[in-house]
């Protein structure tokens, strides 16, 4: 699959692994927003997985409470 998606060479093996299952279900589901979802949050995490900085920053514990998290948006459309 990394032949068509080349972002997925940026991620673990055991994450690419992962994200072949979860988009095989979420093409399995007919939904267009899982399709969606699954196919640009697994793309941005890759991403993220490219930058070593970010890796070690996300990695870190959270401290405090940083408020409400806003409800997810479609990404189908915007």
């Amino acid at each position: 699959m990394s032949d068509v998606l080349a972002w997925l060479s940026l991620l673990p093996e055991a994450a690419r692994l992962e994200f072949e299952a979860d988009y095989a279900r979420a093409l399995a589901s007919g939904d267009d927003d899982e399709i969606a979802q699954t196919f640009y949050g697994w793309r941005s995490t890759a991403f993220a997985c490219a930058d070593p900085e970010l890796v070690e920053h996300l990695s870190e514990p959270l401290v405090g409470d940083h408020g409400p998290v806003p409800p997810p948006r479609n990404l189908t459309t915007g």
